[in-house]
């Protein structure tokens, strides 16, 4: 933001943080997700009709008075 933009508003700082998550794999593993999986108590851990993790991508301004 312009420095007069800030003064007019009495911001002493900002701060700009831009996060992402889930952006790439960097793995050789092609199976199901292995964030996915579910354990079940009666038998083996499976993966079915589960959603994969999302990627997210999130941007937060923060102001100091």
């Amino acid at each position: 933001l312009p420095t007069d933009w800030l003064r007019r508003m009495r911001v002493a700082a900002t701060t700009l943080t831009l996060t992402a998550r889930n952006v790439a794999t960097i793995t050789n593993f092609n199976s199901w997700d292995p964030e996915n999986n579910t354990s079940g108590t009666d038998g083996p851990n499976y993966n079915f009709v589960q959603l994969a993790q999302p990627r997210v991508y999130t941007m937060r301004l923060t102001f100091g008075f």
